[in-house]
């Protein structure tokens, strides 16, 4: 402002700077003279006399203006906060008037509503790097810089509110100011920096600043790129800046379009370059966050994200895996409330629609677990540390269908001789989790499963369906004239898949007999019981690496396993007694933690 056009100097032409008390004399002059500048405004009326015009735009107040705000650390504090509410006062009411008005406004108009904001800006970058460095010292802020920043804060919402709603009447043909537009933002962005806690995010009025940003790319015409190319930045120099952009784009905006550029740009990243950096670890957590609080847009926009799989940073690959988590929980969250309002509606249309959503959730799910079951055998153990976390996650709460319970079982077990500790100690949380919450019965004792699986293996068998049973007749018939050893169990188990296969396909819709109700009720606990025996069996086949965690040398291993061995003990799972026993040993452990397990 010191050159041309402008020409400004440091200090008005009158002003009196021979000693302190001049000093403060001549800026509350300065002050004085620009308050009576809004005497045109609270009429709320813009007038296009000559007077005003010569009072708004005139050297001597563009002067005033610019002497205070780059003085503004000079002044006494009344001063200070005078000239602060009268800048901000200036301000609202041409908001007012912006909004109030019905053709398109002058350059006057622009002109001082733009020096104004840009004065507005300056101010609150000037006070606000002074109180970080005040707090970098350990000062706390005064009761009087937080009430100013509130007033700054809440000025510039206003500005950028009006701006985007009367966009058409400030600028000609709508074609907006960029220069103008963001002013507010680059305010917020220094607020966000800071925001760092729930008691810093209160003190810097961290909640307006959002909403500065919510409002400055509401509009389909806002300038995106330099706002994502900001947050962008800011998420990749701080680590609280992920949770603050997902909230901003999950919550505060009113459409999808700064979520997308993002998600775009975050598609987009390489991952590569010093993966020991902070930066790479920040950026990747927003696709985590934003999964958490819009959870269905990032679904829909996972072809763009997949590619980071790929990425050499391991931190990229485990947000993904905590994002495909978040959708799960949200996709069980929506087949539950689904269900619970067709049960309730009773409306055949509205079930065929609220049937049709469900089961495209479910394509979708199954693809989604897939892809989670694939990610754990990642080559970063972290990343195969998240992915069973989020196995955990979904198991405790209830958000793990029936038929991935065994898988899920498999793979923990599995993941028991994984050579890292972290991962050790996820899988064991994880078959904790698996038997506490089984969809099987409280008691896991295999004898009496083992009793009722021949009697409903035969009640099945004996009563096959028709054409199931001539078709097992056949296949006996033709392996007669065979080798001695006629393999009969092979038949039945086929005939027993087929028959599955065939009461599975039998819908509410039809209308069973007595009989066939009976004979569905049959093989639906055999196939019960099937299920039960082989979850048992896996616990008990891995008997060997569950009592070989007691025996580790880590002692997270060791009190995971002892945990997993009570869990094992109320559900009356063999493998917990010989467990225990084992564990008695513990008693004399040198690790404090572990005597307390035991």
């Amino acid at each position: 402002l010191e050159y041309e056009p402008y020409n400004l100097e440091p200090y008005p032409e009158d002003f009196d700077d021979r000693n302190d008390t001049s000093r403060v004399e001549s800026f509350d002059s300065v002050v004085t003279r620009l308050g009576e500048g809004t005497r045109c405004l609270r009429s709320g009326v813009w007038e296009e006399e000559e007077d005003d015009v010569d009072l708004w735009m005139e050297k001597t107040r563009l002067q005033g203006l610019y002497t205070l705000t780059r003085k503004s650390m000079s002044l006494t504090v009344g001063t200070r906060e005078t000239f602060m509410e009268t800048l901000c006062e200036t301000i609202r009411l041409l908001c007012r008037i912006l909004q109030k008005s019905d053709e398109t406004l002058t350059q006057n108009f622009r002109d001082a509503f733009s020096s104004h904001v840009y004065m507005l800006y300056s101010f609150m970058f000037i006070t606000e790097s002074h109180a970080a460095n005040a707090s970098n010292k350990t000062q706390k802020p005064s009761h009087a810089l937080l009430r100013q920043r509130q007033t700054c804060t809440d000025t510039m919402l206003q500005a950028i509110s009006s701006m985007s709603k009367c966009k058409n009447i400030l600028w000609q043909r709508g074609v907006l100011d960029e220069t103008v537009w963001l002013l507010p933002c680059r305010s917020a962005y220094y607020l966000l920096e800071r925001s760092s806690g729930v008691q810093a995010r209160k003190a810097v009025c961290g909640d307006l600043a959002m909403q500065i940003i919510a409002k400055a790319v509401e509009n389909d015409d806002a300038p995106l790129t330099p706002v994502v190319a900001s947050l962008m930045d800011l998420m990749h120099s701080h680590e609280h800046m992920a949770s603050l952009t997902a909230e901003i784009c999950g919550k505060l905006c009113a459409s999808d379009h700064l979520s997308k550029e993002l998600l775009l740009e975050y598609g987009r990243l390489d991952g590569t370059g010093d993966l020991r950096t902070t930066g790479v670890k920040n950026v990747a957590l927003f696709a985590a966050e934003l999964a958490k609080v819009n959870p269905l847009y990032v679904f829909q926009q996972l072809p763009h994200l997949l590619p980071q799989f790929n990425a050499e940073a391991y931190h990229f690959r485990s947000a993904l895996v905590t994002s495909l988590c978040h959708i799960l929980h949200y996709m069980h969250q929506k087949e539950s409330e689904v269900t619970e309002r067709s049960a309730r509606v009773g409306d055949a249309e509205e079930e065929d629609r609220e049937t049709s959503t469900t089961r495209d959730f479910s394509k979708s799910r199954d693809k989604l677990f897939d892809l989670l079951t694939e990610r754990v055998f990642d080559t970063s153990s972290f990343t195969r540390s998240a992915v069973l976390k989020a196995w955990v996650s979904l198991a405790s709460n209830k958000a793990l269908p029936k038929e991935r319970f065994l898988p899920a079982t498999r793979m923990a077990m599995d993941r028991l001789n994984d050579k890292t500790v972290l991962v050790r100690k996820q899988a064991m949380q994880l078959l904790t989790v698996l038997l506490e919450n089984n969809p099987f019965m409280g008691n896991l004792d295999p004898k009496p499963y083992r009793d009722s699986l021949k009697q409903l293996y035969r009640g099945v068998i004996d009563n096959l369906p028709a054409d199931i049973k001539e078709a097992q007749s056949l296949a006996k018939t033709e392996q007669e004239g065979d080798v001695a050893d006629v393999n009969t169990e092979e038949v039945e188990q086929a005939a027993l898949a087929a028959v599955m296969d065939e009461v599975n396909g039998w819908t509410a819709d039809q209308e069973l007999t007595d009989e066939q109700q009976q004979y569905k009720n049959k093989v639906k606990a055999l196939q019960f019981t099937q299920a039960t025996l082989e979850f048992i069996d896996m616990f008990e086949d891995a008997t060997t690496n569950l009592e070989g965690m007691i025996l580790s040398a880590n002692a997270s291993d060791v009190t995971e396993a002892l945990r997993f061995f009570v869990q094992a003990r109320y559900f009356q799972l063999p493998c917990a007694v010989s467990g225990i026993k084992r564990s008695l040993a513990l008693m004399w452990s040198g690790e404090q933690a572990i005597r307390q397990e035991v």
